[in-house]
């Protein structure tokens, strides 16, 4: 992040899905150097979990209008 122009500090957390395969990352940037405490840093584990979790219901809501309608449901 030093070399990156612009941004001084980043800080990430996978969101992974129920099987632990990695979603994405739920990410925190700044242009100032910072640095987290250990609740800010649990804080952000927490969103990131809470984020895979509404990810995985939209997935099933989705699949469950295939399933019921027999078309494939539109992302929005």
């Amino acid at each position: 992040v030093a070399a990156s122009p612009g941004f001084g500090f980043y800080a990430g957390v996978p969101l992974r899905n129920a099987n632990g395969l990695a979603l994405g990352t739920l990410c925190v940037m700044d242009r100032r150097a910072r640095s987290l405490t250990g609740e800010q840093e649990a804080t952000l584990r927490d969103l990131a979990a809470l984020a895979a979790d509404v990810l995985q219901l939209r997935r099933d809501a989705r699949d469950a209008a295939e399933f019921l309608t027999g078309e494939p449901a539109v992302a929005d």
